[in-house]
């Protein structure tokens, strides 16, 4: 077996049989299915953690604010960067959805990457987002013999185009790579659990496709004689038990048995599997389970506390995020000191906030500095 396919973990076996041959790109499970980042997505669990993460966050409000004396600040809305992260981040999406957008790729991806297009409001008149898969990161050499990054964008029908770092939007998670530039893509990182719940669901899929029957074995009391009578009955049993004929009645001769061939979902405890693997889903995207409505231990007592927790935990590690991307690529180095931090932009009090008008006051909001690159 060659380094490659050892890498790539591509089988040896090359008969065109062979189940890998078959199967979808992505990173290999023990589950026994590949996981891509579309087929994480068809998993309810995985949707749901990254809608919610993302919808929330980007449904919090970001406004430009000018600093003043005393520690108190004052709304911009005729600054520039107020409409592109507050209204209009482009000609196509609304802030919500950019930042709902560059959110979802960097919690599926590990980082969210958007382009920095010039226009009539100046240096920055909109935010694209590019898709993870059409961008990476090239280690280049520039006359002085400095290393640095450029950022090659490839997309279908067009011609590959170089982007430089000031260039960016980047939003990232949780960074690990030694380079530093790109966040750890969970859904690579965590196959094994992920690919467990797809393989489960896939598995569901094609039990009630047979009409939720377990799969079945003839047992002759003899043996045929020829080759050709065995296939000739399995391919006429295969024919009247699916398709239009699953339902129509079926004869069994010469003292054959029909069996079960498998367990059934109980003895398998698929309910339970599917519970913990639900479980074990949430945590990787550190959300609290009754945000996906998982409510078998949330009681009137601590689903306030959990309230709480989901903002403190998992809310306020991406707002500071936002927060601080925003700062570092939209500001000037400048006037990076006039930013106006957040001191409150998803705090444990909104959560238990007893009207939505509490949990969405002003002080609750990421802000940026009234100096950007405009």
């Amino acid at each position: 077996m060659s380094w490659l396919t050892k890498m790539l973990g591509m089988s040896s076996n090359r008969n065109a049989s062979n189940d890998f041959w078959w199967q979808t790109l992505g990173a290999g499970s023990h589950a026994g299915v590949r996981v891509t980042h579309e087929s994480a997505m068809q998993s309810a669990i995985v949707y749901s953690c990254v809608k919610i993460i993302s919808g929330t966050l980007a449904s919090l409000p970001m406004k430009t604010y000018r600093r003043l004396d005393g520690g108190n600040k004052e709304e911009i809305p005729e600054h520039p960067l107020y409409e592109l992260l507050h209204d209009q981040a482009n000609e196509e999406h609304t802030a919500q959805e950019f930042r709902e957008t560059m959110t979802a790729h960097a919690l599926l991806r590990g980082t969210g990457i958007a382009e920095i297009l010039p226009g009539n409001r100046g240096a920055i008149d909109q935010l694209i987002p590019i898709h993870p898969d059409e961008i990476k990161p090239v280690k280049v050499t520039d006359v002085s013999g400095r290393r640095r990054v450029q950022w090659e964008v490839r997309k279908n029908g067009e011609p590959t185009r170089t982007l430089l770092r000031d260039e960016l939007l980047i939003l990232r998670a949780l960074v690990l790579h030694p380079d530093g530039i790109l966040g750890i893509d969970p859904i690579t990182a965590e196959a094994n659990a992920i690919g467990a719940r797809v393989a489960s669901q896939e598995y569901a899929a094609r039990f009630f496709q047979n009409d939720a029957q377990a799969g079945l074995i003839v047992q002759h009391p003899s043996y045929f004689k020829k080759k050709e009578d065995r296939d000739r009955f399995i391919e006429g049993w295969q024919r009247m038990s699916t398709g239009a004929n699953r339902h129509k009645t079926r004869v069994l001769e010469f003292g054959m048995e029909a069996k079960s061939l498998t367990m059934t979902n109980e003895q398998a405890q698929f309910l339970e599997t599917q519970k913990y693997q639900d479980n074990d889903i949430a945590r990787i995207f550190n959300i609290p389970l009754h945000k996906v409505a998982i409510l078998e231990r949330a009681t009137y007592t601590n689903i306030e506390q959990q309230a709480i927790e989901w903002v403190q935990d998992t809310l306020m590690p991406w707002a500071v995020r936002w927060t601080q991307c925003v700062k570092r690529d939209l500001i000037r180095q400048r006037s990076r000191s006039t930013i106006s931090t957040p001191s409150c932009v998803a705090t444990p009090s909104n959560a238990s906030a007893h009207t939505p008008s509490d949990a969405t006051g002003d002080g609750c909001r990421p802000t940026t500095s009234a100096n950007s690159k405009t």
